[in-house]
């Protein structure tokens, strides 16, 4: 069984990724040399897989990016606890399959299920800031602010078309070095929404998008959700329960997770926005392994951290992951740890360089 089809090599493609486009399906297809590596990493991770290979398949395999990046998450969850010498494995417990129980140094046993926050998907918007990047002017940074969200399909050919033809005006020489809203600019209203791209002088810059509003940022809000979701499992197993939280979307902090645990006021709207562990709440959670900005064609760039929930009613005991944890507050502190990158035991500068055996 495999994860990805094999292609010859004159089959593959050598463009890079459309934004709007699968994730599984570049990775699928693509022959440049970074993605490659990804591909063979997470193929020998799968051979270790200890769950339901069939259905982690049509999972992993899925064109819809939610479903695929939250397998390829699981996946990697995975590799790291065989890594770690935690002997991952899936078995029933009770009235459930955990993703993983593990065994601790002490001997005793945990629970770590992986959650995925809902990656970003407004395809229009997407395929604007792929339009926008294939026009490209050596020497001028684009960058798309002040955006309204196209709601709807448009031109792309006429987007190209009218910001080629306003970039060849101008005299780079009177462009500000950096972002002014009041500086020069291109509208393109259509599609629903409205976008502004302006144009920076930046020596040396080869063209296409710098900076641009995003909306792809996982929030305290996705990460509440993702948090919910599975803070009651396994009520009656004994054990300590760690959450795995992927924030799936490009951009998050730690400040979004520190909200979404520890924040303790409840707030002035409908909803509850007080954390999971605000008051002593959600105990049966002993742990959350945060993961940030990870996406299947790029892991050795996501960071992880470990939360330790002080009052669990199963208390984690020592970090078994090896990554930094956190201890929010006034009597806070931190505790160095590995990246997920020498976690995972790929080089420096992997995937632009082979991994080690």
């Amino acid at each position: 069984m495999n994860l990805f089809d094999k292609f010859a090599s004159n089959a593959r493609q050598e463009a890079p990724p459309e934004q709007y486009r699968s994730e599984f399906e570049y990775l699928n297809r693509t022959g440049l040399l970074r993605p490659m590596r990804v591909r063979a990493f997470l193929e020998k991770a799968f051979g270790r897989y200890s769950g339901d290979e069939n259905e982690f398949l049509g999972r992993f395999r899925s064109r819809d990016n939610a479903q695929h990046v939250a397998a390829a998450f699981e996946l990697v969850v995975h590799e790291l606890l065989w890594r770690r010498g935690l002997q991952p494995s899936s078995a029933q417990i009770g009235n459930g399959r955990p993703d993983n129980r593990i065994r601790l140094s002490s001997g005793s046993f945990a629970i770590v299920e992986a959650r995925t926050t809902q990656p970003y998907n407004n395809s229009h918007y997407l395929q604007a800031i792929d339009a926008i990047d294939s026009v490209k002017r050596q020497g001028i940074r684009l960058d798309v602010m002040d955006v309204e969200e196209p709601t709807e399909n448009f031109s792309k050919a006429k987007l190209k078309q009218r910001l080629a033809a306003f970039l060849a005006q101008l005299d780079t020489s009177c462009l500000p070095k950096e972002f002014e809203r009041s500086g020069p600019h291109f509208q393109f209203d259509e599609g629903g929404g409205s976008l502004k791209v302006y144009p920076i002088r930046k020596k040396g810059w080869k063209g296409g998008v710098g900076f641009r509003d995003d909306f792809d940022m996982a929030d305290d809000d996705d990460i509440r959700s993702a948090l919910k979701s599975k803070k009651g499992k396994y009520p009656s197993v004994a054990e300590p329960y760690i959450l795995a939280i992927c924030a799936a979307k490009a951009y998050s902090s730690e400040r979004h997770f520190v909200e979404a645990l520890f924040r303790e006021s409840r707030g002035a709207g409908k909803e509850d926005l007080r954390g999971l562990w605000a008051k002593g709440g959600g105990s049966r959670v002993s742990a959350v392994l945060a993961c940030y900005s990870f996406k299947p064609s790029s892991i050795a760039g996501a960071r992880l951290q470990l939360f330790v929930n002080p009052t669990a009613g199963h208390p984690l005991g020592p970090n078994p992951f090896g990554c930094e944890q956190v201890v929010p507050g006034p009597d806070g502190y931190r505790t160095a740890g590995a990246s997920l990158r020498e976690l995972l035991k790929l080089p420096r500068h992997w995937p632009s360089r082979a991994p080690h055996k």
